[in-house]
């Protein structure tokens, strides 16, 4: 383990931190000493996940020791006490104005990703740490329970009705005996994530749930999907309490989707008709002796009835769908004597309701308690007043009703309806959070620029932020703009253009002759589905130039083609195949995948998986879906409003920018560690626009060249995969000698330099700068960058004042791998 101290903190490293992950762990600690909120952008590869740990972890422990002193100080025990120390107190863990509260307990760090997967990943490079805290990974009876009986049931919420039905009644075997897990030492020493706690349960013959819900109560640190803490009525089912706790959002691109989906809803009419059914079951079932009667189901039924019949009557015959203000909603539910007089009895009729459907084993869901759900996000939980929920609701939602589909996709010809009930703020659920009181909520992704509209979507305040740039040297990336196709055709996705076949086959030729020159895997990433059904459709009809096969047999003659399919079982054989492919020394294989799909949220590509890139098209929303016009009415509104605050979103904005983050997202599938190298093609011309060019990745933006003309990309790709090739067989075979003859680091840097000469030709770089400094052992002072393990350098580019037009776009910029921070 390596120390670099950061912010007076020091923090334990796994290696040399390279200079951005230095700087994104002061971030950090920067963070949490002021108790501020943090936007921070790092590329994948770079190591966020292990920074935002040990940085994190670096803290806490700094706290605890420092609370420790405070506490033998106010007892008296340390009277000769050195007066610096005693002044020196709190500047390793608090910045702020006011000494930091040591009568307060350590905070608690909860680490949140979107999926267990992302969890899992993120508990294992906590175990590369030098940090052992107690640690707790939460989940759901879906993954935890190891009841068979439970596991059997057919849903979530069945499973968690009748999982509590069997510990209230102690029938569960595996229940009583959670606190024989309180004497084996092994759980609460070792890390582990969520298969490793099934695991142990199954091996104790102990409920891993109720396992994981007894270490909550003392773990260090929490790991938890994202709803578990965007979502009020999921912290308090999951007793999550964020008061100075420190909350972590990693891959946090998605937040601001996850936020709205938290706080919305849709009902359908046929969800309200399978309501009244199982109300109609309760009614027939024999009820146990208690305060409610099949009176009172009765009225639950009329009730239901009542909203049943508004919602059937909402008027959109005149057109397929119509929207309201938010407030309507109130409207339809009061006609149905719903309203927040007569919710809180309601609202108890509908969970005993429920608890019955639950416990019948022979249904396979529950409509009542996802109408609850709703009625919940409606009229709010406890705590919040009438007339402050009220004006949340007209502030911040729009209801949208629809004619509910029939299966196969056909407009309903009877009453069916569908109420949407979109929340278009996601600093709603944000602001919710932060209410509690935590100490600091800290933001990372490879993927949040431009941070300035991130903060202001989420409605806090982001004091630290940091765009920070890449650990790979200028020679390990090519980033080119393909305005033009062979035969000179535009290359342009647009709406207006992206059906016509001269754009669809030229578009063929590219991946033709780019998928000869790029080696292993290759992903192309297409707006949707359907433009990239079209676009393959198209290259099966049509022939290639000065060929009789077509396009479509002329790219598989090359690489095996893999097409990514919506179906997730279909997903994993397809991810299987493509890598299988990859790995057998053939051509490879290229992968069709879509922005915002599968492939391009969160998948390792690295190495020979993802040589290179190719984005088709800017993934623009569908321009004309109601959500997505609501959406942009809905900004402007707040646009108009705003006075006092920075400047707002307008819809337009959003709009640019949910589509430049979705090619970002597909960006970030190569050039994954810091001896990858890979290639990314942007064809469209419309990335040349200078706007969308300043919302790529500021990582990206040095490496952009605009070529001339179709022959110069080709050119260009040819070189620097040569290039590549070369380099890393000479390197690798020097890294051999070099481990058994005992070189300096020294010569393998003038080693590789004299390599990157050689192959460069008429490719001369533009400036080189090397940084070779040795491991200091006095470690008290600030470790400076170190070079170690091989002849992996990061060797610096800096452009020249002389540029040609393609470059006029970018000002004279800082050495690669310097980074763009901005503090507010």
């Amino acid at each position: 383990m390596r120390e670099y101290v950061a912010k007076s903190v020091t923090i334990q490293f796994p290696f040399d931190p390279y200079k951005c992950q230095e700087v994104f762990m002061e971030k950090v600690v920067l963070a949490l000493q002021s108790s501020a909120n943090a936007l921070l952008e790092s590329p994948t590869g770079t190591g966020k996940t292990l920074c935002l740990l040990c940085a994190t972890l670096a803290w806490r422990e700094a706290y605890l020791a420092r609370r420790q002193l405070a506490q033998a100080l106010s007892r008296g025990l340390m009277d000769n006490f050195n007066d610096d120390l005693r002044r020196s107190l709190d500047t390793s863990v608090s910045t702020s104005p006011e000494k930091e509260d040591y009568t307060r307990p350590p905070p608690t760090i909860y680490y949140a990703s979107r999926t267990h997967s992302q969890l899992s990943q993120a508990v294992n490079q906590l175990k590369a740490t030098a940090y052992s805290p107690k640690v707790c990974v939460l989940g759901s009876r879906d993954q935890l329970c190891i009841n068979n009986t439970v596991q059997k049931l057919p849903h979530s919420a069945a499973r968690n009705m009748v999982c509590r039905h069997l510990v209230k009644k102690k029938a569960c075997q595996f229940h009583k005996n959670v606190n024989i897990t309180k004497t084996d030492t092994k759980f609460e020493r070792e890390i582990m994530d969520i298969e490793e706690v099934v695991s142990f349960g199954k091996d104790h013959g102990a409920c891993p749930y109720y396992v994981t819900r007894e270490n909550q109560n003392t773990a260090d640190i929490i790991f938890v999907p994202y709803n578990y803490l965007i979502d009020a009525s999921a912290r308090k089912a999951q007793n999550i309490d964020v008061n100075n706790a420190i909350i972590i959002f990693d891959e946090a691109h998605n937040l601001e989707g996850c936020c709205c989906e938290a706080t919305s809803f849709e009902m359908t009419s046929s969800e309200i008709t399978g309501s009244l059914e199982e109300v109609q079951y309760c009614m027939t079932e024999t009820l146990s002796p208690g305060n409610i009667n099949s009176k009172d189901f009765e009225l639950l039924r009329d009730v239901l009835a009542k909203l049943d019949c508004e919602i059937k009557n909402l008027d959109v015959h005149t057109r397929p769908d119509q929207s309201y203000p938010g407030e309507k909603i109130y409207e339809i539910l009061d006609k149905a004597q719903i309203n927040y007089n007569t919710f809180p009895g309601l609202k108890i009729l509908m969970e005993e309701a429920a608890n019955r459907v639950l416990l019948d084993r022979k249904r396979s869901r529950c409509m009542l308690d996802h109408l609850l759900s709703a009625l919940k996000i409606v009229f709010g939980e406890a705590g919040s007043t009438e007339a402050e929920h009220c004006k949340q609701i007209s502030k911040y939602y729009k209801l949208h009703v629809s004619l509910e589909k029939k299966e196969g996709g056909r407009l309903s010809l009877g009453n069916g309806r569908i109420v949407n009930f979109w929340c278009f703020s996601p600093g709603l659920a944000m602001r919710d959070l932060v209410s509690g009181k935590c100490r600091s909520v800290i933001l990372a992704s490879g993927t949040l620029a431009p941070l300035s509209s991130f903060a202001t979507e989420l409605e806090i305040d982001f004091n630290v932020r940091l765009e920070g740039a890449h650990v790979i040297s200028a020679d390990q990336a090519m980033v080119s703009i393909v305005c033009k196709g062979p035969s000179r055709i535009s290359l342009n996705s647009s709406y207006n253009n992206r059906n016509d076949e001269n754009y669809q086959a030229d578009l063929g030729e590219c991946i033709i002759d780019f998928s000869r020159t790029i080696p292993d895997g290759l992903i192309v990433f297409f707006p949707s589905y359907g433009v990239m059904t079209d676009c393959i459709n198209i290259w099966k009809r049509k022939h290639s130039r000065g060929n009789r096969k077509s396009i479509w047999d002329s790219i598989i003659d090359i690489k095996q083609a893999i097409i990514e399919p919506k179906n997730k079982q279909e997903f994993v054989k397809a991810m299987a195949e493509f890598n299988m492919k990859v790995a057998d020394n053939s051509n490879g294989s290229i992968f069709f995948a879509v922005c915002r799909g599968k492939v391009s949220e969160g998948l390792d590509f690295s190495d020979a998986r993802g040589r290179a890139v190719i984005i088709t098209g800017i993934p623009y929303p569908p321009f004309r879906e109601p959500k997505v016009v609501l959406k942009r009415q809905y900004l402007d509104e707040v646009a108009k409003k705003q006075k006092t605050r920075a400047k707002a979103l307008s819809g337009d904005e959003w709009y640019q920018q949910q589509a430049v983050r979705a090619v970002n997202q597909a960006l970030g599938r190569v050039i994954r560690h810091k001896n990858d190298y890979g290639a990314i093609l942007l064809c469209d011309n419309r990335f040349a626009n200078s706007r969308n060019l300043s919302h790529l990745p500021v990582w990206v933006r040095p490496f952009v060249r605009v070529p001339k003309n179709y022959n110069e990309v080709n050119g260009q790709l040819a070189s620097f995969f040569q290039k590549m090739t070369t380099c890393k067989r000479q390197v690798t075979s020097r890294a051999k000698v070099n481990q058994s003859q005992g070189v300096t680091l020294r010569n393998d840097v003038q080693k590789v330099q004299e390599i990157l000469k050689q192959i460069e030709h008429n490719h001369t770089l533009d400036t080189v700068l090397t940084t070779i400094t040795t491991i200091e052992t006095d470690t008290t002072k600030k470790r400076r960058p170190s070079i170690t393990e091989s002849p992996s350098v990061m060797i610096h580019k800096v452009r020249d004042t002389n540029t040609d037009a393609s470059k006029k776009a970018f000002p004279r910029r800082n050495a690669l791998g310097m980074i763009v921070t901005k503090d507010k």
